[in-house]
Parts: structure tokens; C-alpha cells; sequence
């Protein structure tokens, strides 16, 4: 993979990780009880929340991308793989959950008694990524890679139409927006994402014309998204999806190296902020909302400044501990 594409990458990465931390700064159940409303900050809020849905089928595409590039031959490249994974996913994903259960204690949503009285329905919740919502991200990758000499046989046989029929179908299943286990939304993207790691991936333009479309393609998603359209029709909601995706990708293309140059400096902490930022964002918005319950302006200047807040905690946070403890960091951020 050339340098550019690697570059582009990351900074994609950084961006849709800053996308999913605006998705968990939704707070109008938290000002109002409830979503019922015709002020603008309900249209804001719910354009940006269809929006930014974008962010982790991007995330399964990477995935599926990086995960393709080193081919699976024998039952010891398999079990290789998945001592790898243990590391990169498993380990962080248990660290993240324990933290969430230790949280959703200490805040009495969960009982001690619970969980020696029902220690298997606490163990099942664990699996499910249900004490640290965000990781159902990769809860959904560890059950793919446990899958993944399917995949393989897929993407590396002779018959190239059964591909395409599995994913004519992975297609009509999707659900957009599907976070629960086997996500129908990343089982597709996932291998969205193995099929381009056997394409070029081109990452320059063509010419001023086809910057035209990707401006006219772009205002057309940001229309469809803060229009309300996607709910009209599960099949509007796939293409917005599939817009959305595409723009993104190329719209990069044309970023300011000022502002690509500062998204690639804090791409290193992508995961770290993935991964942390929810219940610091949720304890922000829930202890604002408290003061300021049913003001619509409160509501949307948290909204939109919070993520940014919460960004700027866990860096201050992070990089001192890195440099104070990096075989920690290394383990709980799965070596990224």
C-alpha cells in the first residue's frame, strides 16, 4: 500500500471516529424525555445523527480492507490470526466492557447481587458489548474473524458470481444502522472492504469535472440526510449510505494539507478515543441537561461543542499516560 493511500486512510479513520462521537452526543432525550419537538435544534440533531451514519460502515470497509491483505492457507495461519486478534481485539474489547460493568456499578444502574445471582445473563450482556455500547464494533470484528476462512473462500475462489450473489444478498438483508450481534450492515462492508484490497484503490482525481460531481454527489447526501428523506424508504436510506461512503472517500481528496496534516497528527489516538469517550461525553451532556432541562439552545451548543470537549479530555489524558506506561496503553488500545 503506497504511502498517500496509507496517509488517506488514516486521517478517514480519525474522521469517522469523530463522527461516532457526535452520534453519542444526541441529547434531546436528555434535556427533553423525549425527541418530540419542531425546533431546530431537533432538525440539526437528527440531520447530523444521519449524517455521520456513514462513519462505521467506512469503519468494516477498513476492516475488511486491512484484514484481506495477508491471506489465510493453512489451519496454523488461521490459529496465528486469531492469537493476533486476541491481542489487537479481544483483549481491549474485555478491558473497555469491565470498565463500562465497574461504571454502570458505580452508578447503581447495575446491582452486585445481580451479578452473583444471574452471573450467566451478566456474561451473555459481556459478549453483546451491552455494558460498553461502542464496542459492538468489535465484538461484530471478533466473530468475523472467527468466520474468516469463510470470507476467504469467498473473496479467493474461481467463482467470482457466488461472490456477487452473496452480496446481492448481504445487500437485501442489510439493515442500515444495524448495531446488534452478526450486524447485517457490517457482514456487508466487511466484505465491501476484502473485494477493494483486490482493486487499486485510486486516491487522486481525475480532472476538474469529476470534482464537480463529487461536490454535486456531496450537497445531494447533506440534502437527503437534513431532509428527513431516509425514513421514507429503507432503499433511500441504503443509497443515502452508499453516498455518503463514496463522497466521503473522495471528498478527501480536495482537503486542505493544513487540516489533513492536524486530523493525521491525532489519527494515533483514533481507537483510545473510540473506545473512551462514551461515558465521558454521556456523563457532560446528562450533568448539563440537568441544569439546563428544556433549553433548546443549551441543547444544541452542547451537542455541537461537547464531542469537541471530550476529544480534547482524552487527549490530555492519553498522551501522557502513554508515554508514562505504553506497555498498558499498548494492551488496552490493542497495540494501535
Amino acid at each position: 500500500m503506497d504511502r498517500e493511500l496509507s496517509s488517506k486512510i488514516s486521517v478517514i479513520s480519525v474522521i469517522s471516529t469523530i463522527m461516532v462521537v457526535y452520534r453519542h452526543s444526541l441529547n434531546y432525550f436528555a434535556f427533553f424525555g423525549s425527541g418530540n419537538s419542531n425546533h431546530f435544534n431537533i432538525f440539526v440533531q437528527n440531520g447530523v445523527m444521519t449524517f455521520t451514519e456513514v462513519a462505521v460502515p467506512i469503519f468494516f470497509i477498513i476492516s475488511g480492507y486491512f484484514f484481506f491483505r495477508k491471506p489465510i492457507l493453512s489451519i496454523h495461519d488461521y490459529f496465528a490470526m486469531l492469537r493476533k486478534k486476541t491481542n489487537t481485539l479481544v483483549i481491549p474489547f474485555a478491558f473497555w466492557n469491565i470498565v463500562g460493568l465497574f461504571i454502570l456499578i458505580l452508578s447503581h444502574e447495575i446491582l452486585i447481587n445481580g451479578i452473583v445471582t444471574h452471573p450467566l445473563n451478566i456474561f451473555i450482556k459481556f459478549l453483546k458489548s451491552d455494558y460498553y455500547a461502542p464496542l459492538w464494533y468489535v465484538q461484530n470484528l471478533i466473530l468475523y474473524m472467527i468466520l474468516s476462512p469463510i470470507f476467504f473462500w469467498l473473496l479467493k475462489s474461481n467463482m467470482r458470481i457466488l461472490l456477487y450473489i452473496v452480496l446481492i444478498i448481504e445487500f437485501f438483508l442489510w439493515r442500515p444502522v444495524d448495531c446488534y450481534w452478526f450486524s447485517s450492515e457490517g457482514v456487508l462492508f466487511f466484505t465491501i472492504g476484502g473485494i477493494l484490497q483486490n482493486s487499486y484503490l485510486r486516491s487522486n482525481t481525475l480532472n476538474n469535472y469529476f470534482f464537480l460531481f463529487v461536490i454535486l454527489f456531496f450537497f445531494l447526501w447533506i440534502f437527503i440526510s437534513f431532509g428527513n428523506f431516509v425514513w421514507s424508504n429503507i432503499y433511500i436510506h441504503k443509497f443515502n449510505t452508499l453516498l455518503g461512503v463514496t463522497c466521503f472517500w473522495f471528498i478527501l481528496n480536495y482537503l486542505p494539507k493544513f487540516i489533513e496534516s492536524m486530523f493525521f497528527k491525532i489519527s494515533v489516538y483514533s481507537f483510545i478515543i473510540y473506545c473512551s469517550h462514551f461515558y465521558i461525553l454521556k456523563t457532560l451532556k446528562i450533568g448539563i441537561a440537568h441544569f439546563y432541562f428544556n433549553n433548546n439552545i443549551v441543547s444544541l451548543i452542547s451537542f455541537l461543542v461537547l464531542p469537541i470537549i471530550t476529544i480534547v479530555i482524552i487527549l490530555l489524558i492519553v498522551k501522557p499516560i502513554k508515554k508514562i506506561i505504553p506497555n498498558a496503553y499498548k494492551i488496552v488500545t490493542g497495540n494501535r
